[in-house]
Formats: C-alpha cells, sequence, structure tokens
C-alpha cells in the first residue's frame, strides 16, 4: 500500500521497496537479509574507525555509558558470522 510509505522515513521506505521489487519476481526464489549493524569479525578485528567499536570501546574505558544508552540495546553481529550465515542458509 503506497499510503503506507508516507509513514516511513526515506531510508525505511527505499528498503520496503527493494524488498517488493525483489519479491515481485517471479519463478526466484528469494530471501531478504536485514541484519542490524555489522561490526568487526568474531574473533575480534575491527576498523579502528569503526563508530559502534570505538563506542564501546569507550564505554569500557570509562566505565560508563551516555545518558539513555543504558536502557537501549544495542544489536552488533559480526561481519564474518553474518557472511557465514548468509552462505549457510543459501546452500540449504
Amino acid at each position: 500500500d503506497v499510503a503506507a510509505f508516507g509513514q516511513l522515513s526515506g531510508y525505511a521506505a527505499s528498503k520496503r521497496v527493494s524488498e517488493l521489487l525483489v519479491q515481485s519476481c517471479r519463478g526466484l526464489s528469494c530471501v531478504t537479509w536485514r541484519p542490524g549493524t555489522i561490526a568487526g569479525s568474531a574473533v575480534g578485528a575491527v576498523s579502528p574507525k569503526d563508530t559502534v567499536a570505538r563506542l564501546l570501546l569507550g564505554i569500557v574505558r570509562l566505565g560508563q555509558a551516555p545518558c539513555g544508552l543504558d536502557e537501549q540495546r544495542i544489536s552488533v553481529v559480526a561481519a564474518d558470522a553474518l557472511a557465514r550465515a548468509i552462505v549457510d542458509d543459501a546452500v540449504k
């Protein structure tokens, strides 16, 4: 329903439109993966420029989180773990 897109941000609407386009391809099996934040690797390798890693490191070093963050959840998945999960799902 097009009216529902007016309630979404431009980014969210573009993601939903792309999902609908993929689903409209007849004869193709498709799965849409929408992971949260992708950062680092399962063995701890991370870019020093990674915003999430810098935030978490700062929290650990200071022993404190920004106001309100204690009430929030940060969903992060390691890039290599996500890639493995997608490949495993694709070859089923």
